[in-house]
């Protein structure tokens, strides 16, 4: 179950929503054999140039680092139907 406070305010949206997609690119040390699953970020406002164009080392447990690459990958205007939607899955 996702936590209240990561849900937002959907349930009063009746014109739709504009959201930002943020596209997050994970590569792994070639040695540690592991593969991370990539995922785009949605939220409701436009990240700060260096924080939404940035690469950095995520130092995981066990002594393992991946690197994550952050880009912006758009603009993405939901309906009012479609704010609805996404509720259904939360």
């Amino acid at each position: 179950m996702e936590p209240l406070a990561l849900q937002g305010q959907w349930e009063n949206i009746s014109e739709g929503a504009c959201l930002y997609a943020y596209s997050l690119l994970f590569t792994g040390d070639p040695q540690d054999n592991k593969t991370y699953a990539d995922f785009v970020l949605l939220i409701g406002s436009e990240l700060d140039s260096d924080v939404g164009q940035l690469e950095i080392d995520l130092w995981l447990t066990c002594g393992r680092v991946t690197r994550v690459k952050i880009s912006p990958a758009g603009k993405l205007d939901l309906n009012a139907d479609q704010v609805r939607y996404k509720t259904l899955y939360f």
